[in-house]
Order: C-alpha cells, then structure tokens, then sequence
C-alpha cells in the first residue's frame, strides 16, 4: 500500500515545480508519494502555520514564520538526533543566513530549499543596462517605466533593504529596531519614488509585477527593489527575458564587494561570520546581465569596501579582534572547521590541527625568545606578514599557514632547550651523587 503524504507549497513555478519533481523521484525511491497543493503568495507570507499543520504533512514556510512556530508548537524540530550530521552539512552549504533563518530557540524548523534576496530587476532591449545609480532611477520612474511591489511585506522589506544600503541597518536582536536617522534617510527617499509609480503597485507582489513586466508591451523597464525569482531570467519562461542586478546606489555604495568587499560587510562585521570572509557579500545575484569589464568591477567593488570601512570606523576594532582571535583558534572555531571541511581537509583534520596549535603556540613564544637576534628576525617575518593580512582582511587557517613553519622551528627549540637544561640538571645530579 503505498503511503501518501499531503504537501503545502506556494503557486508560482519557483515554489512548486521543484517540489513536484522531487517528489516524483522520492516516489521512486521510497514509494511514498507527497501530493502537493498551493497557496498564493500574500497567503505563503501571511497565512498561520498552525491552520495548515492541522492539514498537511509538509509545509513551505517563510522564515518570519519561525517565531510563531516555537509559540504555537504545532511543528517538529528537524534537528533530530539522527539527522544532526545531515543538518550540519546543510549549514556549510547554505547560500548567506538561509539556513541561520530558520534556527530559533536553539532548533532547526524548516531547511532552507529557496533563498531569495531583494535586487533590482531590468528588462534587457527596453534599457541599455541595469540602472546604477538611484537618482537616474528617479528619472526613469517619471517618465513611468518603473514599478515597484508594495503590499505588505514588501513595503517593508523595501525599507530594510534601503536602510543597509546607507549604512543604517536594521537591528533584529534587540530594540530598537530602527532609528530616527534611519528613518529620516530613508522614508523621503521611498515616498519620492511612491509618488511617481502607477499606484496600483500598492496591491502588488513580486508575482505580479514580473508578470506585468513581462508582457510584449509593458512600458516597465526597472524595478529598484524586488526580490529575485531567476525564473523570469531563463529563455521561454516568459515573452520577455528579464534580467537582474544589484539595487541602484545612493552616494557611489554599491552591495558587494571583492576581497576587501568580502571582508567589509555585514556578514563579516557581525554575527557569526565576524571576522570572516562572506561570499554573500561578492556573489551577484542569479541571472545577472552584465558587461561590466572585471577589472572595472574589481575596482568598483574595491572602492566600496573602502567606503564600508569608513562608515564603520567604531566597528573596527572588535572586527579586528574577532580576526586575530580566528587567527590563533580562539573565537569561531565551528566556523573555521567548516571552512577547512569546504576545502577538502576533513574536520577530524581539522581539529587536530586546532590541538596542535593550542601546544605548539604557547611553546613557539618560548622558543623564539632563545633564538639569537638574526635568526629570530628572520622567523619573524612571516608572522609580520600574517598579522598584517590578518588585521586587514580576515583571519583563517588558509591565511595563517605561512606562519606555522616559525611556529613549529620555535616549538622545537623551547622543547630542545628544556630537554637539554634537563639533561644537564641530571647529569649534575648524578656527578654529584657519585662525588
């Protein structure tokens, strides 16, 4: 007899044609078929999780949700016992915070099958390329060819978005969630663009703006702030191909980065990746559409990362600190481990390698001192090096690597010279008992 299980997606090809073609092979695996209906998106954002667990034995979630979850206890924690090595593999592969999103009260509620954030969408042909700069998108929407999604939550989301691009993001710990200054910057900024869009935009989700966006003869060439559904940038899904970027920038600040954008960000100025280096914070957006030359965008993103820096100078310091504390295994460790297992090096390695460290270092500062001054500045050298890469950029096992020889030499001279100072005690002891 075979097991059939009831599914809840969202309706649009991106939310249920995956599902359906998972399912189709979990079926041949398994024999247990999951039957999946859809709900609309303002219900997939809205709709409380508990009616629907009443019903059905999966459910599509968005990661809002996760707080009413552990309030209404009405779905199983997935970070079983048995799927523990499972979930941590997951985690490394997760795109940015997806899979952090769905962790509350200490336990995993949902996995992290689609992760979207808001970019700007542009239709190739009606334009000659993404909208860079915020005031030329002003421009753009006068003359009517831009839209924007505004039903809630979007409205919203708009705001967050905005406000990290200026610097004054928003903070989901601890209240306030906002300031005045947040506010003050960016409200006039929305409003003015309000102001100029077709009001029916207030009753719109992302759906229906691509699907209007879309059409053979839409006058709509760029949406600033919209979350990415790369459907909509695949030839023949729709009439019309649509492309996307990062958001149009205000003041020459543009959301990603190369090494130092990698470095100088959110992601690696706090949470767990403090200290770090985040690819969140260079990767483009799916189906992006560019022909911007790579050494224009090296020095773009490069530019940006400065800019981050200085708007962030009261941060440095426990970014810093966090790098150097990577550096030398004591803060991060997890997370290290899971950077070296993404380069291939096993985590039983890689925690070896982290006890070995803990001995070795302690002995090296004791062993350099005994090294005459020629050679010590010698040994030095390297750890110069990574010290100041570290402070600059981020600290990892990858960037410390060319310190560990000095580590090592030092290490095996302190053990040297107390097995030498031993030996020397004994064989005094043993002259003197035979004296």
């Amino acid at each position: 007899m075979t097991i059939v299980l009831k599914g809840m997606t969202w309706s649009h090809p991106r939310g249920h044609d995956p599902l359906v073609a998972c399912s189709r092979a979990w079926l041949e695996r398994t024999g247990v078929s999951i039957e999946w209906d859809k709900r609309s998106l303002q219900d997939f954002e809205s709709y409380p999780v508990e009616e629907l667990a009443r019903r059905y034995d999966l459910i599509i979630i968005d990661h809002p949700h996760v707080g009413q979850v552990v309030a209404e206890n009405c779905l199983l924690p997935l970070d079983t016992a048995e799927r523990r090595a499972d979930c941590h593999a997951l985690a490394r592969r997760a795109v940015g915070c997806s899979y952090d999103s769905y962790v509350f009260a200490g336990r995993l509620w949902a996995l992290p099958v689609d992760t979207a954030t808001q970019v700007q969408a542009w239709v190739p042909g009606r334009i000659g390329g993404p909208v860079r700069d915020w005031d030329d998108m002003m421009q753009l929407s006068a003359a009517g060819r831009v839209a924007w999604p505004l039903r809630p939550p979007h409205s919203l989301m708009s705001f967050f978005s905005l406000a990290a691009h200026l610097g004054l993001a928003c903070n989901p710990v601890a209240p306030p969630l906002t300031t005045t200054k947040a506010v003050e910057e960016v409200l006039p900024r929305l409003q003015a663009l309000y102001d100029r869009i077709d009001p029916q935009c207030l009753e719109a989700d992302p759906i229906a703006v691509y699907e209007a966006m879309a059409e053979p003869g839409s006058p709509i060439a760029c949406v600033p702030l919209i979350y990415g559904y790369a459907n909509y940038a695949a030839d023949g899904f729709r009439a019309t191909r649509i492309g996307f970027a990062d958001i149009p920038v205000i003041g020459g600040r543009p959301p990603a980065g190369t090494t130092l954008g990698g470095t100088y960000c959110d992601e690696a100025f706090h949470g767990p990746d403090l200290g770090n280096w985040s690819l969140l914070c260079v990767a483009d957006p799916p189906g992006v559409l560019s022909d911007e030359d790579p050494s224009v965008r090296s020095a773009r993103l490069r530019s940006q990362a400065f800019a981050y820096a200085r708007e962030h100078l009261d941060r440095l310091p426990v970014v810093v600190a966090a790098r150097l504390g990577r550096s030398v295994d004591l803060f991060g460790l997890d997370r290290l481990v899971d950077q070296d297992e993404g380069e291939e090096r096993y985590r039983w390695a890689s925690w070896a390698g982290i006890v070995a460290w803990w001995v070795l270092a302690p002995l090296a500062v004791i062993g350099v001192r005994r090294i005459d001054r020629v050679s010590r500045r010698l040994l030095l050298v390297p750890v110069v090096t990574v010290w100041i890469t570290t402070v600059l950029f981020y600290g990892a096992h990858r960037i410390r690597s060319p310190l560990e020889p000095t580590v090592v030499v030092g290490a095996a001279v302190a053990i040297a010279t107390w097995s030498a100072t031993r030996w020397r005690s004994r064989a005094s002891a043993d002259t003197g008992d035979v004296a």
